[in-house]
């Protein structure tokens, strides 16, 4: 399975090293960053709506599968709501990669640019890194997807029940 998130939050370094002079100031800025740091509280006390219980630990690259829950978006996505992330990868990575064009492109829309023509962005510069993951487990598919239409529709806020 192919997931793909930016390369900023490669194993590589942090953004801090760009923004820091030496050991002792990347030092400082980190334990500050670690004092704000949703997914860090998030993995050390939990966070409104998922408790580190529910997260994974010891094995390799944790972190990434963590951080998929931990770093919802604002106004949570497809498969999740605002409280919690939810862990999107797909058979191809061409699948992974169309669903990352879609969201750019929403969010491009969104932005309002004055000095550009039609104060949009036509473009956006991006990574990502293609972390792989095997799963070996019983699964269940919802398949054919009009068999299963009412979970796999988004419902509004004011609606009861999941948010899918």
């Amino acid at each position: 399975m192919h997931r793909l998130i930016p390369s900023r939050y490669s194993e590589s370094g942090t953004v801090l090293e760009e923004v820091t002079e030496g050991e002792e100031m990347l030092r400082d800025a980190a334990r500050l960053d670690a004092a704000t740091n949703e997914r860090i509280w998030g993995e050390l006390e939990g966070l409104s709506g998922i408790s580190p219980f529910e997260l994974v630990y010891g094995i390799p690259n944790a972190q990434i599968v963590r951080g998929s829950f931990l770093h919802p978006g604002p106004f949570g996505a497809r498969f999740n709501d605002a409280t919690r992330g939810a862990w999107y990868a797909a058979e191809a990575v061409e699948t992974s990669i169309a669903e990352v064009a879609y969201h750019k492109k929403r969010r491009l829309a969104d932005i309002v640019a004055p000095n550009l023509p039609g104060e949009q962005p036509d473009q956006e510069a991006s990574s990502y890194d293609d972390w792989q993951a095997d799963f070996r487990a019983a699964f269940h598919w919802l398949e054919p997807a009009k068999d299963y239409a009412e979970y796999l529709t988004r419902r509004s806020r004011n609606q009861r029940g999941p948010q899918l």
